[in-house]
């Protein structure tokens, strides 16, 4: 994040904040296309065992736990600060999951209408991707960079 620019993140966790707030809204008050749950099949093991592995992969592969790693003044917290992080990650997947109900649709977006919401809840999130993106090139280059620079120095 220090070239990047820690505003820019900022912005990025706020633009997701705000479409995840207007998904829940939307799919709580029943404003979006409803969903009939009485055609929806009860899922297989394979389905639950790929939604975890989902859910693994996705915080698995956060690079930004390295650019938190390196930001950090004392690098002997990085195990603690790793535990925050993965913890305050997991409970506000569990809230979400909890503030869905029982038959969200299976993509949380579509639960915002057709209309101006959805297109700026559209652009909120082609924000975030673009930052992340940023964010996962620096992490891989600068790793890439140490490994290159520090086998063969110029």
């Amino acid at each position: 994040m220090a070239n990047l620019g820690r505003k820019v993140s900022v912005v990025s966790l706020l633009a997701m904040v705000i479409v995840l707030g207007q998904c829940l809204f939307h799919h709580r008050t029943g404003s979006a296309v409803p969903i009939d749950v009485s055609e929806r099949e009860d899922p297989s093991m394979w389905q639950k065992l790929s939604a975890l592995a989902s859910i693994a992969f996705a915080v698995g592969s956060q690079k930004l736990f390295l650019n938190i790693r390196h930001e950090l003044k004392d690098r002997k917290q990085a195990s603690e600060t790793l535990g925050w992080s993965l913890t305050s990650y997991g409970a506000t997947y569990l809230l979400v999951i909890l503030l869905a109900g029982p038959h969200p649709p299976s993509f949380l977006f579509d639960a915002i209408p057709e209309g101006m919401s959805r297109r700026i809840a559209g652009l909120l999130l082609w924000g975030h991707v673009a930052v992340s993106y940023a964010i996962n090139c620096q992490a891989l280059c600068s790793s890439i960079d140490r490994a290159l620079v520090s086998r063969f120095p110029v």
